[in-house]
C-alpha cells in the first residue's frame, strides 16, 4: 500500500464469499455486505461505479466472472490506519479460514476467504478507455489489474475447482473460534495471548495455501511446524525448541511412547527440510514396530490433526479456568505502578487535550486500579511521590467539572494538603487519604453520565486512596 497523504476511498472485496443474509455482518466496527443488487444500488455512485469495474476482475469455474461476492467500504487517510484495517481483515480472514479447515477436508477452502484491498483516490475516474487498478491480496502482495475498454485485460484467477461459499452470517460468527477470539478474548487470555494464538493459526492456515498459491509439501511441513511453535512455545524460553514442544504435546496428550516416537520423525523430517539435507525422509510415518518399512500416514495431516487437537484443549482450558484473577495476583505493585508512570509520562509528551481519555485507553488507570492492600513491594516515600504526581490529574477534573462547588472545592482542599504534607510520620499522611478517600467515594457515587475515561479516572482515584492509606500505615518501609 502506497504511503496515502489524503483520505481515498477503499473498497475490499473478497470474491468467493458471498454472505446469504442481506444485511452482512459486522466485525471490528467493520461492515461486509453480500453482493445484492439492493445493496450494491443503495452504494454512492462513485462506489457503485467503482464497485461494478472491480467485480470485472475476477474469474471463477470455467473463465466466468465472479456472479456472487462480498465487500467492504471504507476510507483511508495514514499509513497507521492502513495497518489497522489489514490487521482487523487478516483477523478475520484467518478466523474464518481455520473455521473450515480444521475438519482437514475439503483443502481449497482457503481460497473462500481470499480478500482484495483497493485504494482509489479521489481523483480517479471510473469511466474511460484505460483504467488502471492496484489490489493488496490478503493484506501481503500487490497485483496490478487493467480495464481497457470496460473489460478487464487480465483478471484474477483462484483454484479452478473453488465453489464459492455461500455462507450465512451465523455459519461465520457463531463458530466457537469466532466467539472466544471477538467477545472474550480480554477475559480468556493474558497479555498477548490471542495475539499469539492467531498467529499459530495463520501459520496453519499458510501449510494450505499462501500468497495466493498452493505450497508444496516441504513448505507446509514447515508453516505447521511454525504454527506448533507458535502455539506451545513460550516467547521467553530458551530451552532447545524440539524439547518444549515434546514436552508440551506430551503433557496436553498424555505421556504416550506412540506420540513421542512421532514427533521424532516429524522433527527429523523438519530438520532435514530446514538443513538443505541432499536426502528427505519419507512424508510418510512409519512407525518403529511395524514390521513393514513403507509409511502410512502423512506426517502433514497428522502434524495439522495434532495442531488443531492442541488449539481445542487450549482453549478448552482458558474457558473453564481463565488466567484472569490468577495473572492478577502474580504482577507486583512495583509493576503496576511503574507502568502506570510510563504511560502518565508518554501521555504528558504529548500534550494534547485527550490527555485523561489517552490514560484511559493506554491502561493507566487500569494498573492504579489493580494496586493491591496484600503487597509491600512498593515502599512508602514511592506511595507518596506517585501520589504527589498522580493527585493533579484527579484535582484538576475537580475543577472542570460541574456540580456541588462547596463539596469540590473540600475534595481540592483535601487533595492540596496531601500534595503539600512534608512531614516525616507517614501514619500521618495516612490519615490525609484515609479522610479523601471516604469524601471521594460520596462525591462518586453523586456523579451521573460521566464519560468512560472519567469514570475510569474516579475509579482509580478511589482505589489508589484505599491503598495508600494502607500502604502508609503498614509496619514496614
Amino acid at each position: 500500500m502506497n504511503k496515502i497523504s489524503k483520505e481515498n476511498l477503499v473498497i475490499v472485496i473478497f470474491p468467493y464469499l458471498f454472505i446469504y443474509d442481506k444485511g452482512g455482518l459486522e466485525f471490528d466496527g467493520l461492515k461486509i455486505k453480500p453482493s445484492y443488487r439492493e445493496n450494491v444500488d443503495n452504494e454512492d455512485g462513485r462506489i457503485k461505479n467503482h464497485l461494478l469495474n472491480i467485480v470485472k476482475l475476477f474469474r471463477v469455474g470455467k473463465n466466468q466472472q465472479i456472479s456472487h461476492w462480498s465487500y467492504i467500504v471504507s476510507s483511508l487517510k495514514t499509513y497507521k490506519k492502513w495497518e489497522e484495517l489489514k490487521n482487523k481483515l487478516n483477523k478475520f480472514s484467518n478466523i474464518a479460514r481455520f473455521s473450515q479447515l480444521r475438519a482437514l477436508e475439503n483443502y481449497d477452502r482457503f481460497d473462500l476467504f481470499n480478500y482484495f484491498v483497493f485504494e482509489i483516490p479521489k481523483d480517479q475516474s471510473s469511466t474511460g478507455a484505460f483504467i488502471h487498478y492496484l489490489g493488496v491480496l490478503n493484506g501481503e502482495n500487490s497485483i496490478n489489474f487493467y480495464l481497457e475498454g470496460n473489460k478487464a485485460d487480465n483478471f484474477y484467477f483462484s483454484n479452478k475447482n473453488i465453489r464459492p461459499a455461500f455462507l450465512t452470517a451465523e455459519q461465520i460468527t457463531g463458530v466457537e473460534y469466532f466467539q472466544i477470539f471477538y467477545n472474550y478474548p480480554g477475559m480468556l487470555f493474558s497479555t498477548g495471548e490471542a495475539q499469539k494464538i492467531l498467529r499459530a493459526i495463520e501459520w496453519f492456515n499458510r501449510s494450505f495455501s499462501h500468497d495466493g498459491r498452493g505450497v508444496d509439501s516441504s513448505e507446509a511441513i514447515l508453516n505447521i511446524e511454525t504454527a506448533l511453535e507458535a502455539l506451545l512455545r513460550p516467547a521467553d524460553e530458551d530451552r532447545n525448541i524440539k524439547a518444549q514442544l515434546k514436552t508440551a504435546l506430551l503433557n496436553l496428550f498424555g505421556h504416550s511412547q506412540h506420540l513421542a516416537l512421532w514427533f521424532d520423525q516429524f522433527w527429523q523430517l523438519r530438520n532435514s527440510i530446514v538443513h538443505g539435507d541432499v536426502s528427505i525422509p519419507s512424508f510418510l510415518y512409519n512407525h518403529p514396530q511395524a514390521k513393514t518399512k513403507k509409511g502410512h500416514r502423512n506426517h502433514l495431516v497428522l502434524s495439522r490433526e495434532i495442531f488443531v487437537r492442541c488449539l481445542d484443549i487450549i482453549l478448552k482450558i482458558r474457558k473453564e479456568f481463565p488466567l484472569l484473577g490468577l495473572e492478577e495476583k502474580l504482577v507486583s505493585n512495583k509493576i503496576r505502578m511503574s507502568n502506570a508512570i510510563t504511560i502518565l509520562n508518554k501521555s504528558l509528551k504529548k500534550e494534547t487535550h485527550n490527555f485523561v481519555r489517552n490514560l484511559h485507553e493506554g491502561g493507566a488507570f487500569g494498573w492504579i486500579t489493580g494496586l493491591r492492600n496484600d503487597d509491600l513491594s512498593v515502599g512508602k516515600k514511592e506511595t507518596k511521590d506517585f501520589g504527589n504526581r498522580f493527585l493533579p490529574l484527579v484535582r484538576n477534573d475537580l475543577v472542570n467539572s460541574q456540580g456541588n462547588s462547596t463539596q469540590h472545592q473540600g475534595l481540592i482542599d483535601m487533595i492540596d494538603n496531601v500534595v503539600s504534607w512534608d512531614g516525616k510520620n507517614f501514619g500521618d499522611l495516612a490519615l490525609l487519604y484515609s479522610n479523601l478517600q471516604e469524601h471521594y467515594s460520596f462525591f462518586y457515587f453523586q456523579e451521573l453520565e460521566l464519560p468512560v475515561e472519567i469514570l475510569s479516572l474516579h475509579n482509580a482515584a478511589y482505589h489508589f486512596f484505599d491503598f495508600a492509606s494502607w500502604r502508609l500505615l503498614t509496619f514496614y518501609e
